[in-house]
């Protein structure tokens, strides 16, 4: 099977994105967000990966790419006659590319995701007791709710 191009969103997931072995030449654009992701490609498969985000970390092997700012790519990329340009937007998700994952930014960014549930969950019960105390507000008192409701999943 050739896949020309493709496309994938991950969020508040872990994702590992094992990419095509003998496709020739292919697109893959990946925006995620609060997600572990890992890209997987395969060997004799030349690879440029572009990287865009906030709060992210990203992870390559030294051994099969080499580094210049965002971009990571195969010492072999502009001959090779399978390769995968890879265009990469996250944010707060760490990134591994031929390597194992970091655990630490892994740790690191659930706990930073705890701690704004945590901060959401405050202001919305401080909304929630003020709408109910006033008796004002009852779209906003809805809307604090469901922003409670989201916080609660987003933190189990």
């Amino acid at each position: 099977m050739r896949v020309g191009d493709a496309k994938l969103s991950s969020i508040f997931s872990s994702t590992e994105v094992k990419l095509p072995a003998a496709a020739g030449q292919t697109y893959f654009k990946l925006d995620a967000v609060c997600s572990s992701v890992r890209l997987r490609v395969p060997e004799g498969v030349a690879a440029r990966i572009r990287r865009e985000g906030a709060f992210s970390t990203m992870s390559v092997s030294s051994a099969r790419f080499y580094h210049m700012g965002d971009l990571y790519q195969s010492p072999d990329y502009n001959d090779a006659a399978n390769k995968v340009d890879i265009d990469v937007n996250v944010v707060l998700a760490p990134l591994t590319c031929g390597s194992k994952p970091p655990v630490r930014s892994i740790l690191c960014y659930s706990y930073h995701l705890w701690r704004f549930a945590m901060k959401t969950i405050k202001k919305t019960f401080n909304r929630i007791y003020s709408d109910i105390s006033t008796g004002e507000n009852l779209e906003s008192y809805v809307i604090s709710a469901f922003a409670l409701i989201f916080a609660f999943l987003a933190c189990g």
